[in-house]
């Protein structure tokens, strides 16, 4: 996930860097939508005097664009049966536990957060 301020900078990055070894086919990057930016008294910042400024609308609406840019049928079409989602501010979680996945597949869940 990008936003529209890195999204050109990242693909840029990606590609000058050889995928890192990946396959372009088993990349897939999509650009986060835009929300008002607002000040602590929650006015409106202005880009100009005629145009409000605008942010990435952050991690909240993460999972409703995997689903709208085709990535959530695209990967079940490959076989993915499992999506790990953790927070980019979130350096300690572990985005390979067994333990957590082994407990989602044997609950059955739709969804199992773990948090500390």
């Amino acid at each position: 996930m990008t936003s529209q301020q890195n999204h050109v900078a990242t693909l840029r990055f990606f590609e000058e860097h050889s995928y890192f070894g990946l396959d372009m086919a088993q990349l897939d990057f999509f650009c986060q939508d835009e929300l008002p930016l607002l000040d602590d008294q929650g006015n409106l910042f202005l880009e100009s005097k005629d145009q409000m400024a605008a942010g990435p609308d952050g991690n909240g609406h993460a999972l409703k664009n995997f689903v709208r840019y085709g990535l959530w049928d695209k990967w079940a079409g490959l076989g993915v049966e499992y999506l790990s989602f953790i927070q980019i501010d979130n350096p300690l979680a572990d985005p390979f536990d067994p333990e957590l996945i082994g407990y989602h597949d044997e609950q059955k869940s739709d969804v199992v957060i773990k948090s500390v």
